[in-house]
């Protein structure tokens, strides 16, 4: 899974000193998602997972994330 951070804690900061705050909820998805498709209605996304040990497509329900 990638590391995402928790909404509302502390941003992360860059090696140049610049922090960097998400625009909207974040989810966990799988592992290196390259590539992203929204669904017509807009409540679901197509993620293209290209990682090491997980290839194939995520479908995420953008309102729980699930």
């Amino acid at each position: 899974m990638c590391a995402v951070a928790a909404f509302g804690a502390e941003p992360r900061r860059l090696p140049t000193g610049v922090a960097l705050d998400p625009a909207a909820p974040t989810h966990r998805v799988g592992s290196f998602p390259l590539a992203i498709a929204m669904a017509p209605g807009g409540d679901r996304a197509a993620l293209l997972l290209c990682g090491w040990r997980e290839q194939g497509i995520q479908i995420v329900d953008m309102k729980s994330g699930g």
